[in-house]
C-alpha cells in the first residue's frame, strides 16, 4: 500500500507540486524548491559563498515581483534559467524602489552565466496594458564592493523612472541600472560581460534625469566587457550611459548605440529641465568643479577601446586618442563667433565713423580752399617769366604758392595729383633759382620791396 501511495505522489502530485515551485537549488546531493524568489535567497544566504562561487539559484517560471529583492552584505547569488526562458517582473506594488538592489558590503548578483541557454528577462513592466511607470531604477548596486555580474542571454528591459514623487534619494537615480558607492575606498561595479539593455527610459526631468540605460555615479565602475546597450532615452545626459561625479567607465568590448544607429537600436537624450542639458545620446561623462562634459553622440562600437582614467576619488578623462565631444568646444566655437561677430561690427562701426570724418574733413576743406584766391601777379615785381621760360600750368601752381594753402589744397583746387603738382614745383624752383617755398617768399617780398 505504501509504495502505490509512493508511486502515486510521483505520477500526479510531485509534478503538480514541482509546477507551482519558481526557483530551486541544488547541492551535491538534493535539490530545494522554493514557491518564491525571496525564499530561494533567504536559503541562498545560510549557504557559505564567495563571488568566485555564488549559490545559483534556477528560476522555472515567470515571476512577478511585488517587493524588492534587497541583497545584504557577503551574500553572492547567480540567477540562471531553466529548460525555458524566464521574466522578473516589476509588480505594480513594487514602484519605489529597485527590483534588484544590492545594498549590503561585499554583496553580489551575477545574472547568467557563460553558455547559459535560456534567456532570463528582467523587466520593468513599461510595455504591459496599462503600463508600469516606476519611481526608481530597475537594478541598484550601492553597496561598498558590491558587485552586479552579466552574462549573454540576460537582458534589462522597459523600466520608465517617470520621478513621481521627485528623484532626491540615490537609489531612485536612473533607469535601466544604477550603479553607485558612498565609499572611495569600497567601490561598487557593474561587469557586463554581455547580454543587452534596451527600452529603459528615464523621465525624471529634473537635473537626476540622466542616464538611461546605464548610470554610474560617486565610486561606481562600469566594466563593459560584451553586450549592447540600445534603444534607451534620458531626458538630460546619457541616453545610453552616463558617467558622472567620481564614476568610472572601462569598455574593452560590446556596443552602445548612438544617433546614428537605425531606429529602434539608437539611444536618445530628450529636451531636457534645467541646464546643462541634451549631451551624449551614446555616452556622457561629467566631471563635476568646474563641470565639463564630454560626451558621444554616434555609436561606441565593439572594437572601440575606450578607458576612463582616475583615481576612484576623482574624475579622470577618456584615454588619448579618442575624439570625443564637448560643449566646452562648442563654448569656445560660439565665443569664437561671438567675438569675430564683435570685431566684425566694430570694423563697420569705425568705417563708417572714418567715413563721415573725412566727409567733414573733405567739405571743410572745400570751404578752407575756395576761399582763398591767389594773389594777381600783376602787382608782384615783374619778373622776366618769358625769359624762365615757364609755363602757363607752373605759373598758375605759382599763384597758388604765394597763398598759404597747402600742397594737397593746390593740388585739389588745380585738380592735379599731388605727385603732379610736385612735380611742376621742382620745375618752378629751378627756373626761379629757389629751394625751397619760404624762398619764394622772400624772393618775391623782396623784389616787391625793390619796387
Amino acid at each position: 500500500m505504501r509504495n502505490w501511495v509512493l508511486l502515486l505522489f510521483a505520477i500526479f502530485i510531485f509534478p503538480a507540486w514541482i509546477l507551482g515551485q519558481v526557483a530551486s537549488q541544488s547541492d551535491d546531493d538534493n535539490i530545494f524548491y522554493y514557491e518564491t524568489l525571496h525564499e530561494a535567497y533567504e536559503a541562498a544566504v545560510s549557504f557559505n559563498s564567495s563571488i568566485e562561487t555564488p549559490v545559483e539559484i534556477t528560476l522555472l517560471k515567470d515571476i512577478v515581483l511585488d517587493e524588492s529583492l534587497v541583497v545584504g552584505s557577503n551574500v553572492h547569488i547567480r540567477f540562471v534559467t531553466g529548460d525555458s526562458p524566464v521574466i522578473i517582473q516589476r509588480g505594480v506594488n513594487n514602484l519605489q524602489y529597485p527590483l534588484i538592489w544590492i545594498r549590503g558590503e561585499n554583496a553580489s548578483i551575477t545574472l547568467g552565466k557563460p553558455a547559459m541557454e535560456q534567456e532570463l528577462f528582467i523587466d520593468g513592466g513599461y510595455l504591459n496594458e496599462p503600463p508600469i511607470f516606476a519611481q526608481s531604477s530597475l537594478i541598484a548596486a550601492m553597496g561598498p564592493n558590491s558587485k552586479l555580474i552579466m552574462y549573454d542571454k540576460v537582458t534589462i528591459q522597459n523600466n520608465y523612472n517617470d520621478g513621481v514623487p521627485l528623484v532626491t534619494s540615490g537609489y531612485k537615480h536612473g533607469s535601466g541600472i544604477f550603479i553607485s558607492s558612498a565609499d572611495a575606498g569600497k567601490p561598487s561595479e557593474f561587469i557586463m560581460k554581455g547580454g543587452t539593455i534596451r527600452g529603459n527610459t528615464n523621465n525624471v526631468n529634473n537635473t537626476y534625469a540622466s542616464g538611461g540605460g546605464v548610470l554610474i555615479i560617486n565610486y561606481g565602475i562600469f566594466s563593459m566587457e560584451g553586450g549592447s546597450v540600445m534603444n534607451n532615452t534620458a531626458q538630460i545626459n546619457g541616453g545610453g550611459l552616463c558617467v558622472i561625479g567620481g564614476g568610472t567607465f572601462i569598455k574593452t568590448g560590446g556596443i552602445i548605440y548612438g544617433n546614428n544607429a537605425p531606429a529602434g537600436l539608437r539611444n536618445i537624450v530628450l529636451e531636457g529641465a534645467g541646464s546643462p542639458k541634451t549631451y551624449g545620446h551614446s555616452i556622457c561623462v561629467a566631471v563635476l568643479f568646474p563641470v565639463i562634459f564630454r560626451y558621444r553622440n554616434d555609436t561606441v562600437k565593439e572594437n572601440d577601446n575606450l578607458s576612463y582614467f582616475g583615481s576612484l576619488g576623482e574624475n579622470g578623462i577618456f584615454g588619448d586618442g579618442e575624439k570625443w565631444n564637448t560643449p566646452n568646444k562648442v563654448f569656445r566655437r560660439n565665443i569664437f563667433i561671438v567675438i569675430f561677430s564683435l570685431l566684425a561690427f566694430c570694423t563697420v562701426v569705425f568705417f563708417i565713423i572714418l567715413q563721415l570724418s573725412l566727409k567733414k574733413r573733405k567739405r571743410q576743406f572745400e570751404q578752407q580752399a575756395s576761399s582763398y584766391t591767389p594773389y594777381d601777379v600783376c602787382t608782384l615785381p615783374v619778373i622776366d617769366f618769358e625769359g624762365l621760360n615757364i609755363t602757363v600750368k607752373e605759373k598758375e601752381i605759382l599763384d597758388w604758392l604765394l597763398t598759404d594753402l597747402s600742397i594737397k589744397q593746390i593740388a585739389f583746387n588745380l585738380k592735379l595729383t599731388h605727385s603732379g603738382v610736385n612735380f611742376h614745383i621742382k620745375k618752378l624752383y629751378q627756373k626761379l633759382n629757389v629751394h625751397s617755398r619760404p624762398e619764394l617768399f622772400a624772393k618775391f617780398a623782396r623784389n616787391s620791396e625793390e619796387k
